[in-house]
């Protein structure tokens, strides 16, 4: 009896653990990571536990094909479903140009990194995508998992809200790679924020691969225009210094060619004129070469017609 009242004392002082406090852990292999995800998430689906999942699918009016597909599509790798609080946790992996370009973040300098948070701000490619960033700031979370963006963000299809989001990006092992809170039919609480701030502290990366060789580093800022009247276009944008930039003008009503080149100065920054000898349809093929890299290419097609 004794011994009895003395066991029950011992549980009575032990702490007690919310059930929130419980988790499943999640083997993410294509970017080398773990994640725990609380059991709070009504629902966790992964590419491979659709078919375990068929009911809950079905219940959910989500057609487990088409789910299948946007998993593939958007290199989804875990998508979590907190209907008590009306959101969606997506983790997310692409192979993407920037992911070629700079592989691991934590391995570029300052200047990388913030072209990579200004691409976000300035309305560029995520603008065509249809999100809008309120802003993006860098946060070194240290131990494994190091620098990831922090947004906040508002995403749009045909020109309405489809939903408002937090996230953690950030490029490692050659992925593009994000963790997102997603919300929709409200705004953004500071509790969705914390909500995904605690799942990026349950994230970590088991394996960090090596830097590889990597393409030239080349930014654009004004690319070949697909049509134009006159006879001249320039070509800018931004690579490592000392570049040397070609570009290729092939013809494809005569096939002539023309080759123009300039080099990058010491910031970087080039800028190619090129001419083109009459009208007609033109393959423009831009390369950058530099030491220690391996070569960029990008190919446009442009119409030359006179008015």
């Amino acid at each position: 009896m004794k011994k009895t009242l003395a066991f029950l004392l011992i549980l009575a002082l032990l702490p007690v653990l919310p059930m929130s406090a419980l988790a499943q852990g999640y083997q993410l292999d294509l970017i080398h990571a773990l994640i725990d995800v609380p059991d709070t998430y009504a629902l966790v689906l992964t590419p491979q536990n659709l078919e375990a999942n068929l009911n809950m699918l079905t219940m959910r009016d989500m057609d487990i094909e088409e789910t299948a597909a946007v998993f593939e599509s958007g290199g989804i790798l875990l998508a979590a479903y907190d209907d008590a609080n009306n959101r969606t946790f997506i983790l997310s992996a692409l192979k993407t140009v920037d992911a070629e370009m700079y592989f691991d973040l934590n391995e570029q300098d300052s200047d990388m990194r913030k072209d990579f948070r200004t691409s976000h701000t300035n309305g560029s490619a995520w603008g065509l995508l249809g999100y809008t960033y309120a802003h993006a700031t860098w946060t070194n979370y240290g131990g494994t998992k190091l620098r990831f963006l922090c947004t906040e963000y508002t995403f749009r299809e045909n020109g309405a809200i489809e939903h408002y989001g937090y996230q953690r990006r950030t490029i490692r092992n050659g992925y593009l790679i994000t963790l997102d809170m997603q919300v929709r039919g409200r705004t953004l609480k500071s509790s969705d924020e914390k909500a995904l701030e605690a799942l990026l502290g349950a994230f970590s990366f088991t394996v960090v691969e090596p830097m590889p060789q990597l393409p030239v580093r080349i930014v654009l800022s004004q690319e070949p225009p697909s049509s134009l009247s006159a006879d001249q276009f320039t070509i800018k944008g931004t690579a490592v210094k000392k570049a040397a930039i070609t570009v290729t003008v092939l013809s494809l009503t005569s096939g002539m060619s023309s080759v123009f080149n300039e080099t990058a100065n010491s910031s970087g920054s080039f800028s190619v004129k090129v001419t083109l000898p009459s009208p007609g349809v033109y393959t423009v093929v831009l390369n950058a070469e530099a030491d220690g890299c391996l070569r960029t290419q990008f190919t446009y097609s442009v119409s030359y017609t006179v008015q």
